[in-house]
């Protein structure tokens, strides 16, 4: 689910300060270093959000359609436009309306969910290149809150977008947030690299060109823009 991933992206970042502190201090040796610089090159969260993407797609639609074919959920869907909230008292006359919402609305709002998805991921991002399209993606979470926006109250019902306004909105961060964690991978699998040159050279490379093919096969690339990292030598 995408909750295991953006943990892994938190577990990640927090463990790269010991690895920083004992680059600063010069305290990792040449084994440890590539053994480190190994480890971080497997990752590609990427690709790894894929599969937690279409977890969140595969459960959203999952409950729109249990609640659309199980009656005895019918008087219980009152409880859903509280969604995230403290609990109220719902009146009978509420439960008894919501008793009687076609089944066709959910399939709907199945259809309207799925498609703002498909929307709010469009050319967001590349597999085969590994990059994440920040721009696209923000113009995108933009288009789809506009279509949200207008969507308001009874509206939101009536155009069958009330689980889409209530879900989307939450996952409009989520691939920054892998792709924040796949350049902190990249950087600190790099950071390993020119220690290691350090240490063999006893200094720094004039450019990162200098690691290849010896300290690193391929060098990382900025995942938002799919250009060289940049570097000085200060």
């Amino acid at each position: 689910f995408l909750i295991n991933q953006l943990v892994r992206v938190a577990c990640l970042q927090i463990t790269l300060q010991p690895l920083w502190e004992g680059l600063a201090e010069h305290k990792w040796t040449e084994t440890q270093l590539h053994q480190l610089q190994e480890r971080l090159r497997r990752f590609d969260f990427v690709s790894d959000m894929i599969g937690p993407m279409g977890s969140e797609r595969a459960a959203s639609v999952g409950v729109i359609h249990r609640l659309a074919r199980d009656s005895r959920s019918r008087p219980g869907i009152a409880d859903l436009f509280d969604m995230g909230n403290q609990p109220t008292h719902k009146p009978k006359a509420a439960a008894f309306l919501t008793s009687l919402v076609p089944r066709g609305w959910f399939y709907f709002e199945a259809l309207n969910y799925c498609t703002l998805l498909d929307d709010q991921m469009k050319d967001g991002f590349d597999l085969q290149k590994k990059t994440i399209n920040g721009p696209r993606m923000d113009e995108n979470n933009v288009r789809m809150e506009t279509d949200l926006e207008s969507a308001k109250g009874f509206k939101a019902v009536l155009h069958h977008k009330y689980f889409a306004k209530v879900l989307l909105p939450a996952l409009k961060n989520a691939t920054r947030r892998f792709a924040v964690g796949q350049v902190a991978a990249d950087q600190a699998a790099l950071a390993c690299a020119l220690e290691r040159y350090r240490l063999a050279n006893g200094k720094l490379p004039e450019n990162l060109d200098a690691l290849v093919p010896k300290f690193m096969t391929k060098l990382p690339h900025d995942v938002l823009t799919g250009e060289p990292l940049q570097y000085k030598r200060i």
